[in-house]
């Protein structure tokens, strides 16, 4: 077995963020196939974020959208995509540790 390793902090922004977290979760799981320890992946941020130079602006990059009057709610087709991913490491009985914390976290929805 190689050294554990982890996927910190990835993200993407706008309608490419659904994709990216499929590429990342079908990456991990090539490490773990080839012998790697994936330990985790952190999807950073979970909830959208003001662009530092015009705090009146969002990056849309998170699971949860943030609007002017600083209302949040849930990105419908990410939170399903991270939902799909989950199953995809469950059904290649991988264990990634941050998709449990999300599978629990999104259960109730």
């Amino acid at each position: 077995m190689k050294n554990p390793s982890s996927y910190p902090e990835t993200g993407h922004f706008g309608d490419e963020k659904c994709a990216w977290i499929e590429e990342v979760t079908f990456e991990c799981l090539k490490a773990l196939e080839s012998g790697v320890e994936v330990e985790g992946i952190c999807i950073y941020p979970v909830i959208n974020t003001p662009v530092p130079d015009n705090l009146k602006s969002n990056h849309d990059c998170g699971m949860w959208e943030l609007d002017r009057k600083k209302r949040r709610w849930p990105h419908a087709d990410y939170i399903r995509t991270v939902r799909d991913c989950i199953q995809i490491v469950e059904n290649n009985r991988m264990s990634i540790f941050s998709f449990n914390f999300l599978q629990s976290a999104f259960s109730s929805n």
